[in-house]
C-alpha cells in the first residue's frame, strides 16, 4: 500500500518511498545509468511522515518530491525539490488534508514549461479531486 515510486528521465531513474526501519521516513534515490546503480538515498522527510511518497523529474532535471507529513491530528501534502547538484530544497507544504487513508495517494505529474501538477483526495462529502500547480 505504502510502496515506491518510480521516476525517470532519459537514464536518469530515480526512486521515492517510506520507510519505517530507522524510525519513519521518506526516502529518494537518483541513478544516472538507467538504474543499474544508485546514489547514496537522501532523507526527504523532515518529522512524522506517513508516507504516499511520488516522485517526479521536473524540465531543469530537479526531482520533485511529495509525501504525507502529520501533524497533530491532519497531515500536510509536502513537497521537496532536489536539485542535479544535489541540494535540496526546504520542504513546502502544498495542502493539508485528513491523515486516513481517504486522502489517497497524491500523484505528481511534471509540467513542460517546468513545476509540476500536484493531484490529491479531498474526501470531503462529495469527494473530489483538488489540484495545485507546484513552482
Amino acid at each position: 500500500m505504502n510502496g515506491p515510486r518510480a521516476a525517470s528521465r532519459g537514464e536518469e531513474v530515480a526512486v521515492a518511498w517510506f520507510t519505517a526501519a530507522g524510525g519513519p521516513r521518506v526516502l529518494a534515490a537518483r541513478s544516472r545509468d538507467g538504474g543499474k546503480s544508485f546514489g547514496e538515498p537522501a532523507v526527504v522527510s523532515a518529522g512524522d511522515p506517513i508516507g504516499r511518497a511520488d516522485a517526479a523529474y521536473l524540465s531543469d532535471g530537479s526531482l520533485l518530491v511529495s509525501w504525507l507529513e502529520r501533524v497533530g491530528d491532519k497531515a500536510e501534502l509536502r513537497v521537496r525539490r532536489l536539485a542535479p547538484d544535489g541540494a535540496i530544497s526546504e520542504p513546502a507544504t502544498a495542502a493539508t488534508v485528513p491523515d486516513s487513508r481517504a486522502s489517497g495517494f497524491p500523484r505528481l505529474a511534471a509540467l513542460p514549461g517546468g513545476g509540476a501538477l500536484l493531484a490529491w483526495t479531498d474526501p470531503a462529502r462529495p469527494s473530489r479531486v483538488r489540484t495545485a500547480v507546484v513552482e
